[in-house]
Formats: structure tokens, C-alpha cells, sequence
């Protein structure tokens, strides 16, 4: 007399995994903002005096265009640059709009940096947001 071999029911396994699930999207932090700050090199062509005054933030953010938002107005590259030129001292903090690629940020990064700028902070979204 042969018996037949029961296989395990796949059900409670499924249902354990989706309740993990559940639980940890509920947890995580899904629209936490960071902030990353960034060091760039100086490049020896500006000698920016220090003073004892408070520096004021400059805001700006980053389009999926590639054009910079500064205070209600919308900039390209040299534009903002040509802007700041006397004030390369100035940190600047970087948002980023929606659809921004990697690429883009890294290029913008990039040419603060040559432009002269020494401190430039990136505000991250996490995926999801």
C-alpha cells in the first residue's frame, strides 16, 4: 500500500512574509529628509576673506531640466554663478526637484566646485518621497 506524501501548505508562510512586510513599511522612515554635507576643494584662484559676520545660507534647487531655482527665479549654471561670483564664500544648500538623475547632481556638484564654491551642502530625499 502506497502513501501519498503531503506537501506543507504555502499559506501561513505567505501570510508571515506580508505581515513582516507590513510591519516594516509602517516603521520605516519613508519621507525623511538628510542632509549630506560636502567638502570641496578649493582651487587656490579665489582668496575669500574671512569675517566674523554670520553667513546667511544660499537655497537653491536643482530641476530636472537642469536649471537652478534661486529665490523665485530660475537660472541656468553660468547665470548663478555669475550671480555669486562675489560671494563664492556664501554655503550654498542644494534641494533637488523631482526627477533629478544622479548624473545631474553630480554634474552640478562639480561645477560649484570649479566655480570656486568651498562649502555646498545636498539635501537627499529618501526613496519614496
Amino acid at each position: 500500500m502506497e502513501t501519498k506524501r503531503k506537501r506543507p501548505s504555502l499559506t501561513p508562510l505567505i501570510d508571515v512574509v506580508f505581515l513582516l512586510l507590513i510591519f516594516f513599511m509602517i516603521v520605516s522612515r519613508l519621507s525623511l529628509e538628510q542632509m549630506q554635507e560636502l567638502s570641496l576643494p578649493t582651487t587656490g584662484t579665489a582668496n575669500i576673506p574671512v569675517s566674523d559676520k554670520k553667513i546667511e545660507r544660499v537655497k537653491i534647487t536643482l530641476q530636472a531640466d537642469g536649471l537652478i531655482s534661486h529665490q523665485d527665479q530660475t537660472l541656468h549654471l553660468t547665470e548663478f554663478q555669475a550671480l555669486m561670483q562675489n560671494d563664492l564664500a556664501q554655503p550654498i544648500d542644494v534641494s533637488l526637484g523631482e526627477e533629478v538623475t544622479l548624473q545631474q547632481t553630480l554634474e552640478l556638484i562639480e561645477a560649484l566646485g570649479i566655480a570656486g564654491f568651498t562649502e555646498v551642502k545636498l539635501q537627499m530625499r529618501e526613496q519614496g518621497k
